[in-house]
């Protein structure tokens, strides 16, 4: 019975830790900058696009894509979110995905800041 304990403690801890770096669709109300969203659009017409991510301060954006007909989705998301942390710098934001090539998955809504 202790065993099971610390089985489902050690379980708890990988997943709260995997959990952070693997954040699926971000949600909430977002301002992003004129640019991220031209840099979306531009990514939406890219031959094999995976997944584009967006900072929380609508400043920087990063974006996987799958060269293969079958990816491994988790995998790709992860990826587009380092790319958008890279991106980001010091600037400040959590970075989560924002879209794939088809639409937006953002849940809530996208304000759109332009210059």
């Amino acid at each position: 019975m202790r065993f099971l304990g610390m089985a489902a403690a050690c379980w708890l801890v990988a997943t709260a830790a995997t959990g952070a770096h693997a954040q699926e669709v971000g949600s909430g109300e977002l301002w992003i900058d004129q640019s991220v969203m031209t840099f979306y659009e531009k990514f939406q017409r890219e031959v094999g696009g995976s997944y584009f991510a967006v900072s929380t301060n609508g400043h920087s954006a990063g974006y996987s894509y799958c060269k293969a007909f079958h990816c491994d989705q988790k995998s790709n998301k992860r990826i587009a979110v380092k790319a958008c942390v890279d991106a980001g710098g010091n600037q400040g934001g959590l970075c989560y995905i924002f879209g794939n090539t088809s639409r937006v998955l953002w849940q809530g809504t996208v304000h759109v800041v332009t210059q």
